[in-house]
Formats: C-alpha cells, sequence, structure tokens
C-alpha cells in the first residue's frame, strides 16, 4: 500500500488497525457501523468525550462514507482515524497553547516542561499525583507530603474523562502546565 492508501500510517499501524477493525466488525462484512467505529475508538481510549466532539465525530464519518452505506470499509476506516487522530492532536496543541498562555510561560519554558511530563508520563498520558511526585523525586524535590494539594490541583484542572478512576484525577500535558504553575504559585517547587 501507498502513503496515501495508509492515510498516512505506518505499515505496522495499519496492520494493526486492520485487525482491530476485523475484530470490531462483528457481522464480519469487512465494514464497520458508527457503532462499531465508536466501540473501536473507546477500546483504544480515544473515544469522543463531548457532545461536540460525537457531532464531529458523526459529521467525520458521514464525510468518510462516500458510498452512503452508513458504514465504513477499511480504506474509509483508516481515512477517518487519520482525520480523528489529526483533529485530536490540533485540539491538543489548542489546550497547550491556551494553558501556556494561561500559566505565562515561554516557549522554551514549554519545551523544558514537556521532556519533565514525559518523564513521568509512563506511555499511558494522561498523569496523576503519584507520577508528579515521582519525577519531582528524581530532581530530589520531596512532594510526597503534598500529595493531598496535588490531587486537589489535578481535580481542579483536569476533565473527569482523563481520570484514572472516580478518586484518581489525570492531566494531559496541557493541564499538567496549569498544575506546575499552581503549584510554582504555593511554592511547593521553584
Amino acid at each position: 500500500q501507498n502513503w496515501q492508501e495508509r492515510a498516512g500510517f505506518s505499515d505496522e499501524d495499519v496492520a494493526r488497525f486492520k485487525a482491530e477493525f476485523e475484530a470490531v466488525d462483528a457481522d464480519g462484512s469487512g465494514c464497520i457501523s458508527l457503532k462499531e467505529f465508536t466501540e473501536f475508538l473507546a477500546k483504544i481510549g480515544r473515544q469522543p468525550a463531548t457532545k461536540e466532539h460525537q457531532q464531529k465525530l458523526l459529521r467525520m464519518f458521514r464525510r468518510k462514507d462516500q458510498d452512503n452505506t452508513e458504514t465504513l470499509d477499511i480504506q474509509e476506516f483508516l481515512q477517518l482515524l487519520r482525520e480523528w487522530a489529526n483533529e485530536e492532536s490540533r485540539e491538543v496543541r489548542n489546550r497547550e497553547l491556551d494553558c501556556a498562555e494561561q500559566a505565562g510561560y515561554t516557549e522554551e519554558e514549554v519545551e523544558e516542561f514537556r521532556v519533565l511530563f514525559k518523564k513521568a508520563d509512563s506511555g499511558t498520558s494522561p498523569i496523576g499525583a503519584d507520577e508528579i511526585i515521582e519525577v519531582f523525586r528524581q530532581f530530589r524535590v520531596a512532594l510526597k507530603q503534598h500529595r493531598d494539594y496535588i490531587k486537589i490541583l489535578l481535580e481542579d484542572f483536569s476533565p473527569r474523562q482523563f481520570w484514572f478512576s472516580p478518586t484518581e484525577p489525570a492531566v494531559h500535558f496541557p493541564e499538567f502546565l496549569l498544575v506546575l504553575k499552581a503549584m510554582q504559585d504555593a511554592k511547593i517547587v521553584g
């Protein structure tokens, strides 16, 4: 397959998505419905979290459904998945810019904090209080005694859909910038 047929995904990603597509294709028709696509997104942790996102996904689905069957074949599926991933990336970048501006951070500071966040992120993004405490511990900054306060900050700045559980709030990188700024303002970190 060429790059366009793969919707910009690597051969390995296409193989993985194809296997997941086949697993979600309940009737084995070679096509999936919007419901099946939404189940797929939930399975990989990228389901639309808000009513606005659900409506956006529906519009995207209808645009990619070129034969108007209310289903997607593998090619349409890959194209929709690429468009959804691009939309998510745009939204994250916009949230990041907004949060950096709210916190008053420069681009250089944001990049330094991204390195810090990636040290805390075990590849699962978002991160919670324990990951934040651990990454600062690596820099010899003890935060364990501030765990409850950090959790409160995470609750304040984190959309609920990012939480690990009903009692474990967590943040993605953009919101991490706001948590970090609040920790600096409280003189917990420098």
